[in-house]
C-alpha cells in the first residue's frame, strides 16, 4: 500500500467514493462528465493525483501535468467511448457497469505498481 493511506480523511473518501460513485452514475438526472463543474472537478482530481505521484519521483510540476492530461483524455476519451459501446449495445446499464470494472482493475494496476 502507499503512503497516501497514512493521511488523515484520506481512507474515508476512499471508502466512500468508491461506494457512491456507481450508484449515481446510472442515474437518470446525472449530468455528464464534460458539463464545466464535473470536467473541472476531474481535472483538479487528475492534478492531485498527478502532482502526488509526481513528487514522490522527484518531478511535482510534470506529475501535474500529466495528471491534468490524463484527466482530460479520460473524461473525453471515457465520454465518447461509453456513447458509441450503448448505441452498439442499445442499453447504457451494461456500458456503464463494463467501464466501472476496468476503472477498478486499471486502478488496481496503477496503485500496485507503485
Amino acid at each position: 500500500m502507499t503512503e497516501l493511506h497514512k493521511v488523515p480523511g484520506l481512507t474515508d473518501l476512499h471508502v466512500q467514493q468508491p461506494l457512491d460513485y456507481p450508484i449515481n452514475d446510472k442515474l437518470p438526472n446525472t449530468p455528464s462528465r464534460k458539463v464545466p463543474p464535473q470536467f473541472i472537478g476531474r481535472v483538479l482530481s487528475g492534478c492531485l493525483v498527478g502532482a502526488t505521484f509526481g513528487a514522490a519521483a522527484g518531478s511535482l510540476t510534470a506529475g501535474l501535468l500529466a495528471g491534468a492530461l490524463g484527466a482530460v483524455v479520460g473524461t473525453l476519451g471515457g465520454a465518447a467511448t461509453r456513447r458509441r459501446l450503448a448505441t452498439a449495445f442499445g442499453k447504457d446499464l451494461p456500458v456503464a457497469l463494463l467501464e466501472d470494472v476496468a476503472a477498478i482493475v486499471i486502478s488496481i494496476v496503477a496503485v500496485s505498481r507503485f
